[in-house]
């Protein structure tokens, strides 16, 4: 074999080396490592729900309630009507803020609420007591688990009370209003359910829910001095020489305790 011959013949045979070098390179398998990782990466870009289950990171909250309350009055009444009226029953209205989370740490609400009870007294008479309050509460909240979670309530209120008793069959009636504060203080839970989300990158934070609450506590109460009842009359009313005179009902404490359930909206 010639000297040109034999260059020929090593030149292939390297090229032919070179070839099958890079080729099998580009089908080397990846190392299991790489493989294991890919195999868990999710399939899908569809956002996650992490933040579902703490929305004590969604800062800042507004939110109106509605609830119904009741209490047990005592009182000690000259006409033994007051005192023997039974559980107020009344309803309450109202807003609140969070300032730093929905479920977590200090919350201020305020509203409205009114409750009227009314009792026969003797078959002759009918009695009814209706009080209106605007309350102002403070309200600290901690998350127990998931989506349910506690809280303490200190509560503030002006009450206007209305007292009547009037006939059965007529038209008399005495009545008196009277002023009262009180100062009240509950323990309750809440079950918090996310309604609404804002997706933030590839996941999705809830920044609407609707809470259920239920609270049972006790209240004070400045006693409603019912001590001015008397009839009203127009002034064109005849004869003009009939005279009225003033009854003094007694005064009524709501004192006792209390309990109150509920839900509200925030967002």
């Amino acid at each position: 074999m010639s000297a040109l011959g034999l260059f020929l013949l090593v030149s292939t045979s390297s090229a032919g080396l070179a070839s099958t070098s890079s080729t099998s390179v580009e089908v080397t398998p990846r190392p299991l490592s790489e493989r294991v990782r890919a195999d868990a990466a999710p399939a899908s870009s569809t956002p996650t729900l992490a933040f579902d289950r703490r929305p004590e990171d969604a800062g800042a909250a507004w939110g109106v309630y509605t609830r119904v309350a009741s209490q047990i009055p005592r009182g000690d009444s000259n006409i033994g009507t007051v005192s023997s009226v039974g559980a107020l029953v009344g309803f309450e209205v109202g807003a609140e803020y969070a300032p730093w989370s929905p479920v977590d740490g200090l919350s201020f609400e305020l509203g409205a609420s009114a409750g009227l009870q009314t009792r026969r007294i003797l078959q002759t008479a009918d009695a009814k007591l209706g009080v209106m309050a605007l309350q102002a509460s403070a309200v600290y909240r901690r998350p127990i688990w998931s989506f349910f979670g506690a809280y303490a309530r200190a509560t503030g209120a002006v009450n206007w009370g209305h007292f009547s008793v009037a006939e059965s069959q007529g038209d008399y009636e005495i009545d008196d209003v009277a002023v009262a504060f009180s100062a009240a203080g509950a323990l309750g839970a809440e079950l918090l359910v996310p309604v609404g989300y804002t997706a933030i990158e590839s996941l999705e934070r809830a920044d609407q829910w609707i809470s259920f609450h239920l609270e049972v506590g006790y209240a004070v109460y400045t006693p409603f001095d019912f001590d001015e009842m008397r009839r009203d009359l127009p002034n064109d009313s005849e004869p003009q020489r009939i005279a009225t005179s003033t009854v003094d009902a007694g005064s009524l404490r709501l004192d006792g305790v209390l309990w109150r359930m509920g839900a509200a909206f925030r967002f």
